[in-house]
């Protein structure tokens, strides 16, 4: 397969998991478990796992292991979804993978009447973990795709560390309609006495607190309000370390967004926990340290999460859900006090677009309800309208995010910048509207 007929194939599959790592299991044996292959560091919960997965690969990097890196969702190409040391796979690369795996697929298909085939995630993930043992990398990070207990990711073993971000409310018609509910699926990627590292303050602490002692795991959890940190069942020598973390994420971190503080904090937790058992003695020279990560911590881009582009007065951020639309709106009037905001907002049926916009619009702001091209169901802008009343009487609807944005441009004044929202696919339509079309920012 070439790549494009690569993408026709993975979208062909089963949007949809069985419920079940039996399949991904039974097709990873058969190719002698590549997960496994080398050690990993396991990334989930609500939000922040891309950005915490982005900084931990490019911190490991830096340390001079090779990474291997596997996120999700991507904005522009699939290839996105899969880095070593940087460096996107190339869609060569991904063909030729895709038709190895695509084969294996039909012949346990062919072979095995219980094996389902696998579904479109289970196969991206596949594709990763393939990729990997092939180039022979030190060390991955892995994101979790949604929820844990049954995600594709958890078939690893070989775990260094495991980060829980923190545990709020998205996908409750998969993972439940309670925080305690959505914490018990996250929870299961806990390891036997394998570090666990979590910024949850809420209900679900509870949850990943007796996992990690049902698992002989230490646990160290962050206080997202004061960053204080406090270790259960560990090792308290981490807290001599840790001081040293918060300065330097405040002087050197070049990722925006108040919320990227406490994501970075726990990252260099499990930095520290995974750089230890790949046996490198940071407190012998503690200084050497701590320069590698502040120079690493200057580069880091992460795109569609708060980012600013200044010169288009436009910021793009594919918050989707309840919490994320409050640290947005935190982080919104932290970095642009007294400004005004023109929100271009678009989101998938099975999102809470109420909730959001409640948490998101000030009377002031102005927003444009519009809708991006998917083949999943999405809200109509005027139903999006219709949920914004309570919070905002400047209110517009456009039928496409090319229109949005246009519109968005007529509108701004000096007081004002534009924030996309809503989804990757917001932030991926507006990205490639201001590629086409530069002149309507003038």
């Amino acid at each position: 397969m070439n790549y494009s007929e690569s993408i026709d194939y993975i979208e062909s599959l089963s949007k949809h998991s069985t419920y079940s790592l039996a399949n991904i299991k039974e097709f990873l044996n058969y190719l002698n478990n590549p997960q496994n292959n080398y050690p990993s560091i396991h990334i989930g919960g609500t939000n922040g796992k891309g950005s915490s997965v982005k900084m931990l690969a490019s911190l490991l990097a830096d340390f001079n292991f090779t990474t291997g890196m596997f996120t999700g969702p991507h904005i522009h190409d699939w290839t996105q979804r899969y880095e070593i040391n940087g460096q996107c796979i190339s869609k060569e690369e991904f063909s030729r993978i895709s038709s190895i795996l695509k084969d294996l697929n039909y012949k346990l298909a062919q072979q095995n009447p219980e094996f389902l085939g696998l579904s479109w995630f289970e196969f991206l993930t596949a594709i990763a973990f393939y990729w990997f043992k092939e180039r022979n990398i030190d060390v991955a990070v892995i994101e979790v795709g949604m929820g844990g207990r049954l995600d594709a990711t958890n078939i690893i073993t070989n775990v260094l560390a495991t980060v829980i971000t923190n545990t709020e409310f998205d996908h409750e018609h998969i993972l439940g309609d309670t925080i305690t509910k959505i914490a018990w699926e996250k929870a299961h990627i806990i390891k036997p006495h394998t570090h666990i590292i979590t910024a949850c303050n809420n209900d679900g602490l509870k949850v990943i607190k007796e996992f990690a002692q049902n698992n002989d795991a230490p646990i160290l959890i962050i206080d997202p309000k004061t960053f204080k940190l406090k270790v259960v069942n560990g090792d308290h020598n981490f807290n001599l370390v840790y001081e040293q973390f918060l300065p330097l994420v405040n002087r050197h971190l070049r990722l925006m967004g108040l919320f990227q503080t406490t994501n970075c904090l726990g990252v260099l937790l499990a930095l520290y926990i995974a750089l230890t058992k790949l046996n490198i003695n940071i407190v012998v020279d503690l200084p050497s340290f701590l320069t590698v990560i502040a120079n690493s911590l200057s580069k880091i881009t992460w795109p569609g999460r708060f980012q600013y582009l200044a010169d288009q007065k436009i910021l793009l951020d594919a918050c989707h859900n309840i919490s994320g639309a409050i640290a947005l709106r935190k982080s919104l009037d932290f970095y642009f006090p007294k400004t005004k905001f023109i929100f271009i907002f678009a989101c998938y049926f099975n999102k809470n677009p109420a909730g959001i916009l409640k948490e998101i619009l000030q009377p002031d702001d102005i927003l444009i309800a519009t809708q991006f091209k998917d083949k999943r169901l999405t809200y109509a802008p005027e139903e999006l309208v219709i949920h914004a009343r309570k919070f905002s009487p400047n209110l517009k609807s456009c039928s496409d995010i090319k229109e949005a944005l246009s519109l968005s441009y007529k509108l701004l004044n000096d007081n004002q910048i534009i924030v996309a929202i809503g989804s990757f696919k917001v932030v991926k339509e507006v990205n490639e509207c201001l590629v086409k079309k530069p002149d309507m920012v003038n």
